[in-house]
């Protein structure tokens, strides 16, 4: 890759009641985190907004 073009990753911590999720560059850098809750709205919430950042 060079210096114009880099990637970015999309993470999940996942527990019982609640996911954690962050979106890190190929620096490791940390983009954006947030937590959802672990029920169909929450997976449709997190989907939605690492599409977001993508």
């Amino acid at each position: 890759m060079d210096d114009n073009h880099h990637g970015i990753v999309g993470g999940v911590d996942t527990h019982k009641d609640i996911h954690f999720a962050a979106v890190v560059d190929t620096y490791d850098r940390v983009l954006a985190s947030n937590s959802f809750p672990t029920t169909r709205q929450g997976y449709k919430s997190m989907l939605n907004w690492m599409q977001f950042l993508w």
